[in-house]
């Protein structure tokens, strides 16, 4: 699968925010998303994890255009996205679609749930409006929901039932690529391991590739194939799931791993305590970005900023000290 060409390039993805000053002061910037370049193989999933504030999620609006990009490219089956206009765009809104974290917020309250995954079927012209119900009876059992449900508002529903009545209206635009935008943090852990088998599932049924953002290292674990950590807007580590796990050599993914809840009770796990304080994302260090809070950070670490390099194929890091 790695041999064909990706479906999905991202390359140098920049993102800015510029942050108004008090009067003839200087607008500042902050640093959201830095230079981020990764491929996406069809079929494949591709899992994105860092703590709050790390820039995953603005990755995921700026593939999408949801936000407009500061530099960067994003190429689509070939295609670059980022420059095309709103009205050029709509292809792209149907072949990628975003699973976002509050399934509640995702849905109006006004509308049932039949009128509310009628709307996009409608806007993009998939199927005669004769056959939407069927479509949508048909798509809502797939995510494990009943036909009779098309009229019930969305308070009437649980979280979990919530979050699979929007797999299901992603679905119902037929897409190559599902974001999932922290799609299960906002359940209960019951229901997030339902979901993700869900999601599991329905990628071998409809040959779906995916993002999967998350904050929960054990989670993006579960249901990717490579994983790329996020820190600071800048990607410090990739590799796919089982090197990451086996053999991590960024320290900040060293103490992701080593936070994650062993189920032994008798297992004695030496976890990593990260110490110090977050540089400000307006004013970024011009070292390592972690050299802060660093456990084996020197000196050289504060002065030079690491470049991403490859240790081997297909396990790139962003540490000075990677090799030792």
């Amino acid at each position: 699968m790695q041999g064909n060409e990706p479906i999905l390039q991202v390359e140098g993805l920049t993102k800015y925010f510029p942050i108004r000053g008090k009067l003839f002061e200087r607008t500042a910037q902050l640093h959201a998303v830095e230079d981020m370049s990764f491929n996406v193989y069809k079929g494949k999933t591709i899992g994105i994890v860092g703590e709050s504030g790390s820039g995953k999620s603005t990755v995921a609006r700026l593939i999408l255009k949801l936000i407009p990009a500061t530099a960067g490219r994003v190429i689509y089956e070939g295609r670059d996205i980022l420059p095309l206009r709103e009205h050029q765009s709509k292809f792209v809104r149907q072949q990628m679609q975003m699973i976002f974290q509050d399934p509640y917020a995702s849905l109006d309250p006004r509308f049932k749930i039949g009128s509310s995954l009628e709307e996009p079927l409608r806007e993009h012209k998939i199927i005669p409006h004769s056959q939407m119900r069927e479509m949508i009876g048909d798509m809502l059992e797939k995510v494990g929901l009943q036909r009779e449900m098309v009229s019930r508002f969305p308070h009437e529903f649980s979280g979990g039932q919530r979050q699979r009545i929007n797999i299901a209206r992603a679905l119902l635009m037929n897409p190559s690529i599902i974001i999932c935008d922290e799609a299960v943090s906002a359940l209960d852990v019951s229901v997030q391991a339902q979901v993700l088998n869900l999601f599991n599932q329905l990628k071998w049924e409809f040959d779906l590739t995916y993002l999967f953002i998350s904050h929960d290292l054990s989670v993006v674990k579960f249901v990717s194939d490579t994983i790329i950590v996020m820190y600071m807007g800048e990607m410090m580590e990739m590799a796919s799931t089982n090197e990451l796990f086996q053999t991590p050599a960024h320290p900040y993914t060293q103490a992701l791993i080593s936070a994650i809840p062993d189920p032994n009770p008798l297992a004695k796990k030496q976890r990593i305590l990260l110490e110090g304080d977050i540089p400000s994302p307006v004013d970024p260090p011009i070292g390592c970005r972690f050299a802060s809070r660093c456990q084996k950070a020197r000196q050289r670490c504060h002065e030079e900023h690491p470049q991403l390099t490859e240790l081997c194929p297909g396990h790139a890091v962003r540490c000075l000290f990677a090799n030792e």
